[in-house]
């Protein structure tokens, strides 16, 4: 048995149950109120941001003013999701716009730009470094609120982890459930691509089931803050080998939008931008 059939009938064993474990903001109205009022059309929170590890490590590292907290598992309800790609000319860097990029892995904006499902640098083998790597990177970006607190922390998953989550969000369609009615638990397993480097995976396992009263307060806070997370900048999320060769066949597992068919060698015909075309 592989390791998702495990997390997939782990998950089927469970008994849907309410639970009590979230600590939600008592106003979900107030929540909204506090967000419209603070951030201008334009503007967007700066959001911790938890990146998937790197080496095959399988735990978190959470950013706070204390320094980085270090976690087995990350435990909240998903309050809103979308998929995000991005493109940089060369090595991308800490904070580093890049040179297009989407919040909706729909349509790209700066260069080259357009619908990312046309764009030769979605195409399998397009990655500069070689293989079968994309040289666009896909992330699924979740916003996760944790307990007692009043805003999400960003969590973007890379290319190797878009098959499990999309598992996960078809197993609670099956029993009924909404992503962002229940409590989930963000793991780490390991697993090697065909060049037998070792990279982490998320595990997502559901862990309790909110009441009719909290899921309506998640509903509503998630309305209000996607209205200001297509703001949120856009910047590297992962480190290779999380975007190796043969990781990019759980897009298509995943049922994501198909690319043009591979290639051998990285497109060259891709124009250097401009910096006035570079997007946040």
């Amino acid at each position: 048995m592989n390791q998702q059939t495990t997390i997939t009938s782990q998950l089927a064993r469970q008994e849907p149950k309410v639970v009590s474990l979230m600590v939600l903001p008592e106003s979900a109205e107030e929540v909204a109120l506090i967000l419209e009022e603070n951030f201008a059309p334009g503007m967007a929170p700066r959001l911790t941001r938890v990146r998937m590890p790197t080496g095959g490590r399988t735990t978190w590292s959470v950013p706070s003013s204390g320094g980085n907290e270090e976690t087995d598992t990350l435990v909240g309800v998903v309050l809103t999701q979308h998929y995000a790609r991005a493109y940089w000319h060369g090595e991308a860097s800490p904070g580093q716009a890049p040179d297009c990029s989407s919040q909706d892995g729909i349509t790209g904006v700066g260069e080259p730009g357009g619908p990312c499902e046309k764009c030769p640098l979605n195409r399998w083998g397009s990655s500069p470094k070689g293989g079968r790597a994309k040289a666009c990177n896909q992330t699924h970006r979740l916003y996760l609120l944790r307990s007692g607190e009043n805003l999400p922390i960003l969590l973007a998953l890379s290319p190797g982890s878009l098959t499990n989550m999309l598992q996960y969000q078809t197993d609670l369609s099956r029993e009924g459930l909404s992503i962002k009615g229940v409590v989930t638990s963000f793991g780490l397993v390991q697993d090697r691509n065909k060049a037998q480097q070792v990279y982490a995976k998320v595990a997502p396992t559901r862990v309790g089931i909110l009441s009719e009263e909290d899921k309506a307060k998640v509903r509503a806070i998630g309305i209000a803050l996607a209205a200001v997370v297509s703001g949120v900048a856009i910047e590297p999320d992962y480190s290779p080998p999380d975007n190796a060769p043969d990781e990019g066949e759980g897009e298509r597992d995943g049922r994501l939008p198909d690319a043009p068919p591979p290639v051998t060698t990285p497109p060259t015909n891709i124009p250097r931008p401009d910096a006035t075309g570079l997007t946040g």
